[in-house]
């Protein structure tokens, strides 16, 4: 099983080079990488392979006191790394915790919803055994004309609207036809009449 316990300051310190160079490698997928919660965490035997295949790694020569510095600064780091996943195997703990609790639920509602519709299916057929066939039948033809003569009224009242409307325009029409031959009728004899005066 691959395993991710360093972040990106824990492979750039191990390997050292910076974090950005870290960065590099992930983004050309030479390390693999998991992101948890805010931090990401890259494969180790990925890193390890950078560390071994890096040929033009910088030789840096230190004292005997930055070597232990150095040991006891990875020492923490891994501390820290194994407390980090410690923390996470707790939350995946309750996070498995609140999923089961989820699932019951889930299990439950179904349970019920199922005998609702059961529950159902029985009120249904005891309506229908109620009844007896031939009304049922009777009822859902009255239904069916019904329907039909519904649908024929709607036509014809639809045909009578258009019809109206038509009447209406016409009529309009009409109104200031004679409006405008009242009004030239007017507006001649005024002058006609003006006229003899």
């Amino acid at each position: 099983m691959e395993s991710y316990t360093l972040t990106r300051q824990d492979a750039a310190d191990l390997v050292e080079i910076s974090v950005r160079s870290i960065d590099r490698y992930i983004k050309s997928w030479k390390i693999r990488s998991q992101k948890r919660w805010k931090s990401v965490y890259v494969n180790d035997n990925d890193v390890k392979n950078i560390n071994s295949s890096s040929d033009s790694k910088p030789i840096i020569i230190t004292t005997s006191s930055e070597k232990k510095e150095n040991i006891n600064k990875f020492e923490t780091k891994e501390i820290s790394t194994k407390e980090n996943l410690d923390n996470f195997d707790k939350i995946t703990k309750t996070f498995e915790n609140i999923y089961t609790d989820l699932r019951n639920q889930i299990e439950k509602k179904d349970k019920i919803i199922q005998e609702l519709s059961v529950n159902v299916w029985i009120s249904q057929e005891r309506v229908t055994q109620s009844i007896s066939v031939s009304e049922h039948n009777r009822s859902q033809m009255l239904l069916e004309e019904s329907k039909t003569h519904i649908a024929k009224q709607m036509t014809k009242l639809s045909d009578e609207k258009q019809k109206i409307e038509k009447d209406l325009k016409d009529e309009r029409f009409d109104k200031k036809i004679l409006i405008i031959f009242v009004f030239i009728f007017l507006s001649l004899a005024a002058y006609f009449w003006f006229k003899t005066v």
